[in-house]
């Protein structure tokens, strides 16, 4: 259905999906790269996981809490 909607072949869309996909797949790879040079070098910096699983449980309520900072 989509094929005929675009005026493409099932194909075409197919390699389309595998393009995106490996670019996304690229680009996550790329922003971990950096995190991790970034964690190497010191350089890092990260907030507590009890700050931030509270602050998400705190999501949608009436005492939603502000992001936590990053140290």
């Amino acid at each position: 259905m989509m094929a005929k909607s675009a005026d493409r072949s099932r194909a075409w869309l197919m390699s389309q999906a595998v393009i995106k996909y490996v670019e996304h797949e690229a680009w996550q790879l790329e922003a971990i790269k950096k995190s991790l040079e970034k964690l190497e070098c010191g350089e890092a910096k990260f907030a507590d996981h009890d700050d931030v699983a509270s602050w998400l449980s705190s999501w949608g309520s009436a005492g939603e809490t502000e992001c936590p900072v990053c140290k």
